[in-house]
């Protein structure tokens, strides 16, 4: 993804939303809670960049 949106950019990047997303109020969110399967997925977003910090 890193690579992709470096070089190809916009990416686009679907994902499930959980109940800790939901209530996340900053920063670089991180979870190992999440399917993976195609039906999991109930959010999408574009990546158009990357940094360290946000």
């Amino acid at each position: 993804l890193k690579h992709a949106v470096g070089v190809v950019r916009p990416v686009s990047v679907a994902f499930e939303v959980i109940a800790n997303f939901r209530l996340y109020t900053g920063g670089v969110f991180t979870s190992d809670d999440c399917g993976s399967g195609p039906m999991d997925v109930n959010h999408a977003v574009v990546a158009v960049g990357y940094g360290v910090e946000d």
